[in-house]
């Protein structure tokens, strides 16, 4: 295994000779950004296989209430209303928490513009290099919210290969 790591690392940095002649400055840049540039498209590769594993759910939540999505727990602990400059918003207060543990608050929100017929989504976000989820608002009223939750493994490493590419 060490050889082989050496040898790999020969080629990377062009510090050996390929074949009878020597690698000129050029060849091995462009070797180098050929290798970056197939790791981008395989990072895209595996951020898409990753959504054939995608998890969704909806439910209505009362205070209090949880809902389990993978390997999360969603608590609704509150809807608030607030002004925003010209815009009013109303927002569902989640606590994520995994295995237990507190992991962070979610706001996923309704934003209602003057002279606008329909209000604007706004989508609660918790993105990790395993995985993003994705909180939506839909309906809701004192009683209660409803929720559209997503799991979409791998999304990370979709935006990062592409900026790679």
């Amino acid at each position: 295994m060490r050889h082989i790591l050496h040898r790999l690392y020969e080629r990377l940095s062009g510090a050996v000779p390929r074949g009878r002649a020597r690698d000129t400055d050029v060849a091995a840049t462009a070797r180098k950004l050929k290798i970056f540039a197939y790791s981008g498209a395989g990072a895209i590769i595996g951020g898409v296989a990753g959504g054939a594993f995608k998890e969704e759910k909806d439910a209505y939540l009362k205070n209090g209430d949880t809902l389990g999505i993978g390997s999360y727990t969603l608590k609704y602990e509150t809807l608030t209303a607030y002004p925003r400059g010209d815009t009013m918003v109303v927002a569902a207060r989640l606590a994520v928490y995994q295995g237990g543990k507190f992991l962070q608050t979610l706001l996923p929100q309704k934003r209602f513009h003057p002279g606008a017929e329909q209000p604007h989504g706004v989508v609660a976000i918790r993105s990790t290099p395993k995985e993003d989820l994705y909180v939506i608002l839909g309906e809701y009223s004192r009683e209660g919210v409803t929720l559209r939750v997503l799991i979409n493994p791998l999304m990370m490493w979709m935006w990062i290969g592409g900026q790679v590419m």
